[in-house]
């Protein structure tokens, strides 16, 4: 019986065990991961009372995300 540690039981995206990634994937995927988080958080904060089961696309307009992918893109730029 092999014995099976925190870097096979932890996923992250796509379900990839965290102790098979890349070196240079993973730092790929964490940028990436907290430009999602930014942007998410904007659009998310942008509205008060959104109904939990309805989907983004039915509560805010196109230019919202536009916005948030933008601000989301700067803070990336600042930071590197």
């Amino acid at each position: 019986m092999v014995a099976t540690t925190v870097m096979d039981t932890y996923k992250v995206r796509g379900g990839i065990a965290i102790g098979d990634l890349g070196w240079q994937e993973a730092k790929t995927l964490a940028r990436t991961n907290e430009r999602e988080a930014r942007v998410l958080r904007y659009i998310t904060d942008h509205v008060a009372n959104a109904n939990p089961g309805a989907r983004i696309r039915e509560v805010v307009k196109e230019q919202v995300v536009q916005n948030a992918i933008r601000l989301a893109t700067e803070a990336d730029n600042v930071a590197a």
